[in-house]
């Protein structure tokens, strides 16, 4: 353990060099390791796991404390302080005893399902503050005309528990339509829980982020950890579509370096390129470098921010994509694509439950499809 020099400024502090005791606290987290039966301490084991987090790291605390003193008392002190330190040693000992102990007390009313006690010794751990609104929803109120409809159906799906699909996941479809260009309507879903995505290899840079989003979108409804990957990917869709605006010699560019190009003001104008800058600095650019909120130091995004993230990146691509007249030939690559893979599927495949299956012996499938379709997971 690394120390770090500061002498105690309390009356009667003992001399010597060591840190705080909030530093020991803070330190021995470190040493602390979560088992399928609780938590387990490195400095001496109690003979047991311990069930609290709180436990096991004031237990490592006292322990590591009471290694300090030792290591003073090796350093040759004078008797009163070598008096002082041995007792010391033996009250912080006595603390980790008392610790181990009270856990112990508390073991045999706790259930032996391994599953209940890791919730249980997860328990004490403090808790991040989830953000109270998305930041990115001013930005969504300026540039999304649904904005506010958004927040509130995501509200009153999020209170009723509705499962992702396929309340959530045909809400989402039905607005991500509006938008031209490819997005999630895009999908071939084969089952309730499997797709597969259109692949073209002129848009490539467009539509590989896209063939992710409709799991993550998924995966992120049940369990907030998946959020940031929303956001990322989105963020590299709107930088594909830039890129495949601008030409090939933006290739090596990175997003935020485009948007302050003369190029890219003159394709979009400087409203729109001043709305794309604001949207890396709020989410691109976080969501690949900032870990806490500045605020409460819990997470930096919520499922509205993944939301709006994907339909401002939507929006913004495909306004870039219509200023440079690709649009339409990227929905009939997707389009010839996706005939190409229902034939290499073997039958007619539907692209959502909206619309009506097509026939089985479709056409053959246009020169933008022969790269062929490309499985989801």
């Amino acid at each position: 353990m690394r120390l770090f020099p500061r002498r105690r400024s309390r009356p009667n502090a003992l001399p010597g060099f060591w840190p705080s005791e909030r530093l020991f606290y803070e330190t021995a987290q470190g040493f602390v390791f979560e088992r399928d039966d609780g938590w387990e301490v490195s400095t001496r084991h109690p003979g047991h796991r311990f069930v609290a987090w709180e436990l096991a790291v004031r237990y490592e605390t006292a322990c590591k404390l009471a290694e300090t003193h030792y290591t003073q008392i090796c350093d040759g002190p004078t008797g009163e302080e070598l008096t002082v330190r041995i007792a010391e040693i033996e009250r912080l000992l006595g603390e980790a005893d008392r610790l181990s102990q009270l856990e112990l007390s508390i073991r045999p009313a706790l259930p032996d399902d391994t599953g209940i006690i890791r919730l249980l010794a997860a328990s004490p751990r403090p808790q991040p503050i989830m953000p109270k609104r998305s930041r990115l929803e001013e930005l969504a109120r300026s540039w999304l005309p649904d904005a506010d409809h958004v927040l509130t159906e995501l509200s009153r799906l999020r209170t009723a528990a509705a499962p992702f699909k396929p309340q959530v996941h045909d809400f989402l479809v039905g607005i991500d339509r509006e938008i031209p260009g490819a997005g999630i309507h895009t999908a071939i879903w084969q089952t309730p829980d499997q797709y597969h995505f259109p692949f073209d290899y002129e848009f490539e840079r467009v539509l590989r982020p896209l063939r992710y989003i409709p799991a993550y979108l998924s995966l992120a409804w049940h369990d907030s950890i998946h959020v940031r990957a929303v956001v990322s990917t989105t963020t590299a869709h709107l930088e594909g579509c830039i890129k495949k605006a601008l030409g090939k010699d933006t290739a090596r560019q990175p997003l935020g370096s485009l948007l302050g190009t003369s190029a890219a003001k003159r394709l979009v104008g400087e409203e729109q390129t001043a709305g794309m800058t604001e949207f890396v600095r709020l989410v691109g650019n976080p969501s690949k470098h900032e870990y806490t909120n500045d605020r409460s130091r819990g997470p930096v995004f919520i499922y509205e921010d993944a939301v709006f993230a994907y339909f401002l990146a939507r929006r913004f691509g495909a306004n870039a994509l219509m200023a440079s007249g690709q649009v339409d030939e990227l929905v009939a690559s997707t389009a010839d694509a996706t005939r190409q893979d229902r034939y290499f599927r073997g039958g007619s495949l539907p692209v959502s439950r909206h619309e009506p299956t097509q026939d089985s012996n479709p056409e053959p499938a246009g020169p933008a499809a022969q790269h062929g379709a490309r499985q989801t997971r």
